[in-house]
């Protein structure tokens, strides 16, 4: 769960999932996902993710800046 956390990512719970392991509920900005998955398969084998768009949210302004600054060339 630290590595959500690093990710931006708010842990709204965990549920077991019914074969022995759990579920970790948690909202993380997609740009922050990419490379998750990858990053978590050493540590967690089978499926990880099940992602959707939940809701839109403003970045804060640290990140706002730098996609600008990214953009600007």
């Amino acid at each position: 769960m630290g590595d959500l956390n690093r990710r931006r990512g708010v842990v709204l719970g965990m549920d077991d999932d019914g074969i022995g392991g759990k579920k970790v509920r948690a909202e993380v900005p997609l740009a922050e996902m990419f490379g998750y998955s990858t990053d978590c398969v050493p540590a967690n084998p089978g499926p990880l993710l099940t992602p959707w768009v939940q809701k839109y949210a403003e970045a804060p302004a640290h990140v706002a800046a730098a996609v600008t600054e990214a953009r600007k060339g």
